[in-house]
């Protein structure tokens, strides 16, 4: 296992639609900002989801969910 942080383990984030890095302007030019930036730190993308989350008025709506792992 390479090992990226001081520990010797793997670490582990998860970005998603609502994160505070879109500032609530979620779309593809920024995701793909987002993913180049955390690329250049080392992180690969290892998993990516579309799952349907409730809101607060009982609805559903599709996020973006996405694993990165280094």
């Amino acid at each position: 296992m390479e090992a990226h942080n001081s520990t010797g383990f793997k670490e582990y984030k998860v970005l998603w639609s609502r994160d505070k890095l879109f500032e609530g302007k979620f779309d593809v030019a920024r995701l793909e900002e987002a993913l180049n930036y955390f690329a250049r730190q080392g992180w690969i993308v290892k998993a990516m989801s579309t799952p349907h989350l409730k809101d607060f008025g009982g609805g559903t709506k599709e996020e973006v969910v996405i694993l990165l792992e280094r």
